[in-house]
């Protein structure tokens, strides 16, 4: 058995050069978070108003049907997922 380990020794949690490091982490950590709210955000803002040049493009009428409003949203989110689970 090891004798010279100390209550509050070298720890990694009480060394003082460590002091402060958590603190940064956390904000590192929520400005990560926080861009990547605002990009996903972002990513669905410009699907929806890209629509209706979609219908244009593709020759559809939206207010007929809003069946094919759906399945392009809908689409466009499953290739989005696979894509980013695919690539990082």
């Amino acid at each position: 058995m090891n004798n010279n380990v100390s209550k509050g020794g070298n720890s990694p949690l009480n060394s003082s050069e460590d002091k402060g490091k958590g603190w940064d982490y956390k904000w590192i950590a929520l400005s990560n978070v926080i861009i990547a709210s605002m990009m996903g955000t972002i990513n669905g803002s410009i699907t929806l108003i890209s629509l209706p040049a979609i219908f244009n493009g593709i020759h559809i009428n939206p207010l007929t049907s809003f069946q094919y409003l759906l399945w392009i949203l809908m689409g466009y989110g499953l290739v989005t997922a696979t894509l980013l689970l695919s690539f990082g």
